[in-house]
């Protein structure tokens, strides 16, 4: 027999549980350990639990079932699409979408959930979501992962191809076009994008240099022509646990600076940045100047913020072509 339910609010109250949805709770300290995808596939589980409607999650809840990473926020909705009959009447924790029920070959099983595929979540994203947005998911269905991509960049083609009469389907259609196999993190993605806007050569991703002794690295960018490698690296790598693999922070740090010396002798020059920086965009133009990366643009204000830029926004109207 589950708690009464005014005992579970009252334990919300007091910070001891946190409602996922109206009627489902959580150890507060359960829900502090995960993250803001986590969450919200938790919200997900938890609208799936207490429906009886067949329901077909998409846009940001098929993500989170799909594991897929997105670059700002993640709302407190659970979104669902239905038929366009039914209207999109929503509540505070539902949002029905009334764009009709895809058809079987953009839908699949996941965790007993019916969810759009991952091609078409990345197609339905990339058309309510900001350009620098949706290229991020996209890079994220087509990251290479165990067991392959999420999406090939020839089946959110072929979505495309499908609403090829939706609205705001050349969103999609400019975002697959601007979207790359890869970039391994949303911090990636953001500072390929970004690297662009500021008129830097456009790097290779995932390239491997060897060394003398033979050793062989992987460079998260790689400028050929001028010999400079990039790398983007949060600090969760010398703290998670997860990343930290048992070794000590401190080991970690040392094995790094081992590699970074290697590879400074096979290369003219080595950037390196935080995602914090790629949210700078003077950091990062100082940053890449400093390895010898020439660029064709003037260096950005200090007080610029990466969402400024261009390419957080939709290229204008008559630069987005319709797919064939």
């Amino acid at each position: 027999m589950g708690a009464h339910p005014g005992y579970l609010r009252t334990q919300a109250k007091r910070g001891r549980l946190v409602r996922v949805v109206p009627g489902s709770f959580l150890d507060a300290e359960l829900w502090r350990r995960l993250d803001d995808r986590q969450r919200h596939r938790l919200r997900v589980a938890a609208i799936a639990e207490r429906t009886h409607v067949g329901y077909v999650y998409s846009h940001h809840a098929a993500a989170a079932v799909h594991g897929m990473e997105l670059l700002r926020d993640w709302p407190t909705t659970v979104d669902v699409t239905v038929d366009r009959a039914s209207g999109g009447r929503s509540t505070g924790w539902l949002r029905r979408r009334a764009l009709g029920i895809p058809p079987a070959e953009h839908l699949a099983e996941r965790d007993g959930l019916v969810v759009t595929s991952a091609a078409r979540t990345a197609v339905d994203l990339a058309r309510v979501l900001p350009f620098g947005d949706a290229v991020v998911a996209m890079d994220s269905a087509l990251r290479h992962r165990e067991g392959g991509p999420l999406a090939t960049a020839e089946e959110i083609g072929a979505v495309v191809t499908d609403l090829a009469a939706e609205r705001r389907i050349a969103r999609a259609h400019a975002a697959l076009g601007s979207a790359a196999v890869g970039a391994e993190s949303v911090a990636e993605s953001v500072s390929r994008l970004v690297i662009r806007e500021l008129g830097f050569p456009a790097p290779t991703l995932q390239h491997e240099v060897s060394t003398a002794e033979g050793e062989r690295f992987r460079l998260d960018f790689y400028w050929a022509g001028v010999g400079v490698g990039g790398e983007c690296d949060g600090r969760a790598k010398y703290r998670d646990p997860m990343m930290l693999s048992g070794r000590h922070p401190a080991d970690v740090v040392i094995a790094e600076k081992n590699r970074e010396n290697r590879l400074r002798r096979v290369l003219r020059g080595l950037a390196r940045w935080e995602p914090v920086d790629v949210l700078r965009p003077a950091s990062l133009f100082d940053i890449l100047s400093d390895v010898g990366l020439p660029s064709t643009q003037a260096r950005p204000s200090r007080d610029t913020s990466a969402f400024q830029l261009q390419c957080f926004r939709w290229p204008r109207r008559e630069t987005v072509a319709r797919p064939l």
